[in-house]
């Protein structure tokens, strides 16, 4: 049973095929397959978008937590990224997806011999009095997943599964052009607050978000807890306190591929679509394990990415 509320359940990612991500996920991150369904055109695009037609709806899931990923493939999957790759302070859109690996060489290598190209360590930096090294494994469709590691024990008190290569998703990093309209967003609709707050720069830094130049990078976790998955709102400065990138606002709609969105799990998908007013979406009904027989809706903060919002009040581990 779940605890009342909103929580994060994981990333939203359209793919041009399902195997590609099931791979990744499953092989690389320690996630089983829980579901399959098929959306028709009229119910995928209105949560998906109109560009969305027949959708197939892949749910993986962490074994012993609430907290997976949903892999959805559009009937035309586009040629198109949310992201461009080489484009990397661009805001307003999902960047990474981030899991804890307690051993990190180990958490890389397996991800390599599973065929996926990983860089390591991308990124060495200190966050609130926590040594962090980063790698980033590089999936299908623009994907990127970073791995993050310390001091044994370090990352524990963020994480429930601390026995295996990979725990379950950490949060999802979302670079935005205004982060106080998005944690008001969060707070007012799903009820959550800020549990981690951070402020990095230096050479690491920039050669870890792949800025090209020094950039100051400054975060706030927004979730239900400290031990489950956030959404890390970022913002990149670099010189004279301008802000980097350019604003993707808009482009996370289907059928492009990639990180395209947040999976949120509930008791109470009426009380959200009514506290989103028209940043919400109609439901859906929708049949998917681990959600089972429920409905659906869509909810768009002010950075416009998508947030598929399930009501699920039971779910097995």
């Amino acid at each position: 049973m779940l605890a009342p509320g909103s929580r994060l359940y994981g990333p939203l990612v359209s793919a041009r095929e399902l195997d590609e991500q099931r791979d990744l996920f499953v092989a690389a991150l320690g996630m089983e397959v829980r579901g399959e369904t098929v959306l028709d055109r009229r119910g995928a695009e209105a949560l998906l978008g109109p560009g969305a037609g027949e959708t197939t709806l892949l749910a993986l899931q962490t074994p012993g937590v609430p907290a997976g990923a949903v892999v959805c493939r559009h009937a035309a999957p586009s040629d198109e990224t949310v992201r461009d790759p080489g484009a990397p302070l661009d805001r307003d859109a999902f960047k990474v997806v981030d899991f804890h690996a307690p051993d990190l060489a180990a958490a890389a290598e397996g991800a390599a011999a599973a065929g996926f190209a990983v860089s390591t360590p991308d990124g060495e930096y200190d966050m609130a009095g926590i040594g962090l090294r980063e790698a980033h494994v590089r999936g299908a469709d623009a994907l990127t997943v970073a791995l993050l590691g310390g001091a044994p024990g370090a990352l524990d008190p963020y994480v429930r599964v601390t026995d295996r290569a990979v725990s379950e998703v950490l949060g999802i990093t979302a670079p935005v052009t205004d982060v106080d309209a998005a944690e008001r967003f969060y707070a007012d609709v799903l009820g959550w607050k800020v549990v981690h707050e951070y402020a990095v720069d230096g050479a690491s830094v920039a050669s870890l978000v792949g800025a090209g130049t020094r950039v100051r990078m400054e975060g706030r976790c927004i979730g239900t807890a400290a031990d489950e998955p956030y959404v890390g709102l970022v913002t990149y400065t670099v010189e004279h306190g301008r802000t980097a990138g350019t604003s993707l606002r808009g482009r996370a709609v289907a059928p492009r591929r990639g990180l395209v969105g947040a999976v949120v799990v509930t008791d109470d998908l009426d009380g959200v679509r009514a506290r989103a007013g028209a940043a919400a979406g109609e439901p859906v009904a929708m049949a998917l394990a681990p959600f089972g027989v429920t409905r659906a809706a869509v909810v768009r903060p002010p950075y416009e990415v998508p947030h598929l919002v399930v009501e699920a009040g039971e779910m097995p581990a």
